[in-house]
């Protein structure tokens, strides 16, 4: 890619118990490969947090794919 930005966006809690919680959030992704071809993606991140003496911290992290589908990619990746 010759250009790319993420934007994340609508950050929900969807779970608390005490010290652990897992939370989601909604991304737009868009690029611009060197060949000149662009995309625009969307995505749903999903984050389960723990509570640290510093502060919450994400402990794992998992993207599901909404628009386009994964395979579509592969041409602006150069995997055709």
């Amino acid at each position: 890619m010759s250009h790319h930005a993420h934007y994340i966006t609508n950050f929900r809690p969807e779970a608390y118990a005490g010290d652990t919680a897992a939370m989601s959030a909604y991304v737009i992704g868009m690029g611009r490969a060197k060949d000149g071809n662009e995309v625009t993606v969307q995505v749903q991140y999903r984050f389960d947090c723990v509570r640290t003496a510093s502060g919450w911290k994400a402990n794992r992290y998992s993207m599901f794919a909404m628009m386009p589908p994964p395979a579509s990619l592969a041409e602006i990746h150069g995997e055709h």
